[in-house]
């Protein structure tokens, strides 16, 4: 399933994948809603790609996209990413409330701490903070992992809000910044930002990852080009 399509996190950190989403990004659009989306990789490859909602059933929707010619036809039941920490052995080990600055104003947050149902190590920790009031869902992810031979992190939270233009309109985004670190036999990191808009069907307008893994670098940037939002 391509990753331009719903953007699920998986959990194993080398192959989380950006946006990390608690709601689903297609929510309140209806069929017929579209996305056109240009991924560069490296200033080499550039491939455009339509995404185009066909239908809502009572658990998934299908889509179907457009890339080089070659249409499929998709269907995707969302989940967050919670859900999937829970699917993977995760449990809650400790909640709480707070508020948070986004943009000028300030919303109300749930802070949850995830770890391995039995692990009493205290590493692995995923602490997610999230908010119905901000696109996505999700406010900020922080996860660190240490053993004798290994230290991995990761960071994902808000930054700012930012405007950015699409067919020559503007919109406001939530910027969010990452930060993945693997450190192995080679160290790889991951960083960038992506910008949210809820006005945009699949939540996404930009997103901009740097993976560098010893002397490799590869970085990849998807723009939402054209959109028709139908509510």
């Amino acid at each position: 399933m391509p990753a331009i399509l719903v953007f699920m996190a998986a959990l194993a950190t080398q192959d989380l994948s950006y946006p990390i989403l608690e709601k689903d990004p297609w929510a309140g659009f209806m069929p017929g809603s579209f996305v056109v989306r240009e991924t560069n990789v490296t200033n080499r490859i550039r491939t455009e790609s339509t995404i185009t909602l066909k239908s809502i059933e009572v658990n998934s929707k299908t889509f179907t996209v457009l890339t080089r010619n070659e249409e499929e036809e998709q269907s995707v039941e969302f989940a967050s990413f919670t859900a999937m920490l829970v699917a993977d052995g995760f449990r809650a080990s400790g909640k709480s409330t707070r508020v948070v600055p986004f943009g000028p104003a300030k919303v109300k947050a749930l802070v949850r701490e995830l770890s391995i149902e039995g692990d009493t190590s205290g590493t692995g920790l995923w602490k997610l903070t999230v908010s119905d009031e901000i696109p996505g869902g999700l406010y900020e992810a922080v996860w660190t992992s240490d053993d004798e031979k290994t230290s991995s992190g990761v960071s994902c939270a808000f930054k700012t809000v930012e405007k950015l233009k699409v067919q020559g309109k503007e919109f406001s985004c939530a910027r969010f910044d990452i930060k993945e670190t693997q450190r192995a036999k080679s160290k790889k990191t991951t960083e960038g930002s992506y910008w949210l808009s809820a006005q945009i069907p699949g939540l996404l307008v930009k997103s901009v990852l740097k993976v560098t893994e010893g002397k490799d670098v590869t970085e990849t940037t998807i723009q939402t080009l054209k959109v028709e939002a139908k509510k």
